[in-house]
């Protein structure tokens, strides 16, 4: 049974369930992806996640940046200077979620973070990825429970 006040999303084989305490509903642009907008900003975060899920099968083209496991792959790249921005993407089989998010800078970074930069190299996504790698494998913990 679904709770009313619970932000439901039905996606192939399972509902998820989002508490609205820590959760808001974001626009949508297109009918196959949800957004939504974690409430909460931890202290390493500029903002709150933004998560989509999307009601299709992931394709190859989507599985870029660094491969995490079989299923989950994360990239990194500069949108607002001095803050690193994170892509994780998780298949789910049916489905799969994108989680972006923007870190506060942590120290004096190996890789110049001073400047817009849409790409980054392989070598500047791993050190970036030894980085801020217990913020990533809370972001996977989330997306691998929750959604």
């Amino acid at each position: 049974m679904i709770a009313a006040d619970m932000l439901s999303l039905e996606v192939p084989g399972k509902t998820i369930e989002l508490s609205p305490n820590n959760w808001a509903k974001a626009k949508d642009e297109t009918n196959f992806a949800k957004n939504y907008e974690e409430r909460r900003i931890s202290p390493w975060q500029k903002f709150g996640r933004m998560v989509t899920v999307f009601l299709i099968p992931m394709s190859d083209d989507r599985r870029i940046g660094l491969k995490m496991s079989k299923t989950e792959y994360v990239e990194f790249f500069i949108v607002s200077p001095g803050f690193v921005t994170a892509q994780t993407r998780v298949d789910k089989g049916k489905y799969w979620v994108l989680c972006r998010e923007t870190f506060n800078r942590k120290g004096h970074s190996p890789v110049a973070v001073s400047a817009y930069k849409p790409v980054l190299n392989e070598s500047e996504n791993r050190q970036l990825r030894r980085i801020y790698q217990v913020e990533l494998d809370e972001t996977r913990y989330l997306l691998n429970s929750k959604f």
